[in-house]
């Protein structure tokens, strides 16, 4: 899985955390941690953009009769998709992505967290696609996504997460606050880190976790 900051971007972010304590493989393997924390809580596969193959999902219908592709490496631009197959238990179908034209059938609303594979085109198919969202079906994509380069905003939500890891390791045992420096935090009533609320409202606020769309 991939780092979504580096080391020397934790002294960035944290100039005032003394890590000086911790060992380079503790602060490594804390990133690693703080990464994979921000990308599950996300629900995405990575950020960085790069080919996907046979992404698979449960089909999901929109009221519209439209299929809906949420993709897990966002965001994904129009023509980044190479193929979209329908598959049950006992047979698969490859959806055409062009018309007759050569214009893409689908298309990607801004953002490009997902695609809309339009009702008419599946129900030309004589698949009875508008009862699929009560079949046991799954949709399978290939695309390339994601982000040439990480966003500011998720190494900054992810240098908190790491800042509650490097916290949690130096407060002593039972301890509900804690101060260095400049610095100091509270863990809430709710027994959740200010920091991770910090951090969560971040991802949330710039789109980066992933939402089911009908």
């Amino acid at each position: 899985m991939e780092n979504l900051i580096t080391a020397q971007e934790v002294s960035d972010y944290l100039p005032d955390l003394d890590l000086s304590s911790f060992s380079a493989p503790t602060i490594s393997g804390m990133i690693s941690r703080a990464s994979q924390y921000v990308i599950g809580y996300c629900e995405v596969d990575g950020f960085l953009k790069t080919a996907v193959t046979s992404e698979r999902e449960k089909t999901r219908i929109n009221p519209e009769g439209d299929l809906i592709v949420s993709f897990r490496r966002r965001p994904v631009e129009q023509g980044a998709v190479s193929a979209l197959r329908l598959k049950t238990v006992e047979s698969a179908i490859d959806l055409s992505l062009t018309g007759s034209s050569g214009s893409d059938i689908y298309y990607i609303p801004t953002g490009g967290a997902y695609m809309v594979y339009p009702s008419n085109f599946l129900i030309a198919l004589g698949y009875g696609l508008l009862s699929v969202r009560y079949a046991n079906t799954r949709y399978e994509v290939d695309y390339t996504g994601g982000y040439d380069a990480i966003p500011a905003d998720i190494k900054e939500a992810t240098s908190l997460i790491f800042r509650n890891m490097a916290t949690r390791k130096i407060m002593p045992g039972g301890a509900t606050s804690f101060r260095q420096g400049n610095f100091s935090v509270s863990v809430s009533n709710d027994g959740v880190s200010p920091l991770i609320k910090e951090a969560q409202e971040i991802l949330n606020q710039g789109g980066y976790v992933r939402r089911v769309i009908f």
